[in-house]
């Protein structure tokens, strides 16, 4: 956390975690925004290992000490190298971002680059990420032996990670045809992950997920422009349950 900005670890960890625990983002900017009150961007960005990435953003400019609207010199960001305008303009001058692109699986692993829109005035620099992901390892397809446990592996992505996360968590969901079984930790998700057979969802398939969250808030040098930002990283498999002479029920 930069100077200017204090947020009990409680409420931070809420904050910064919302959208992955509700399944979507539901940005709601300031009608009437507080004299002198900083700018704020606030970014969701989710890449699956189906090839889709998504990126929900906000940006608040607020108002000056003066009691003026911020201009905004650019109001394009970048994300994963990817130019990204404002679909929408509210009267108070924020704007609002949706875009939705395919992307390579492997993408889940590569660096996860950031960068906020440019304010007009003394503002010295928007909000800046730079993030690692992690990948599958092995198929998307694992042939199970019912009774027995299972392991899903992973490995994170190559390359800088700055700022440090304020808060990492991961959920793993496993969900078959009678139900369903989720697990969850504070952190990065071990390289490996192993489920006892008795938590394993009855069915001939059982659909896995897991999603790696990372969250950080971001405040620059002069504490005029926060950043918000969270990357939501999601990985599958689907357990083929066989017997024990390895044909399927």
């Amino acid at each position: 956390m930069g100077d200017g900005i204090d947020l009990p670890g409680a409420l931070k960890r809420l904050v910064l975690l919302a959208p992955f625990l509700v399944g979507c983002v539901d940005f709601v900017e300031p009608d009437l925004a507080d004299i002198g009150a900083p700018a704020v961007i606030e970014a969701t960005i989710r890449i699956t290992d189906r090839g889709v990435t998504e990126l929900e953003a906000l940006l608040a400019p607020g108002l000056d000490d003066a009691g003026l609207r911020r201009g905004v010199t650019r109001d394009t960001l970048f994300a994963l190298g990817r130019a990204v305008v404002p679909d929408s303009v509210a009267h108070n001058g924020s704007r609002r971002y949706r875009s939705m692109w395919e992307s390579s699986p492997d993408a889940v692993a590569e660096p996860v680059t950031f960068s906020g829109p440019f304010l007009a005035g003394p503002i010295a620099s928007p909000p800046e990420v730079t993030w690692t992901g992690a990948r599958r390892v092995g198929p998307d397809s694992i042939d199970v032996v019912r009774g027995e446990d299972v392991a899903f592996e992973i490995e994170r992505g190559p390359g800088t990670v700055r700022p440090v996360p304020d808060v990492q968590q991961w959920f793993l969901r496993l969900e078959g045809d009678a139900g369903a079984f989720n697990v969850s930790a504070d952190g990065e998700p071990p390289d490996s992950i192993r489920i006892p057979a008795s938590w394993v969802p009855a069915g001939s398939e059982v659909a896995v997920q897991l999603i790696f969250a990372q969250s950080a808030v971001t405040v620059n040098m002069t504490g005029d422009y926060i950043g918000l930002i969270r990357l939501d990283i999601r990985l599958h498999w689907t357990l083929r349950m066989i017997d024990s002479q390895g044909t399927r029920p």
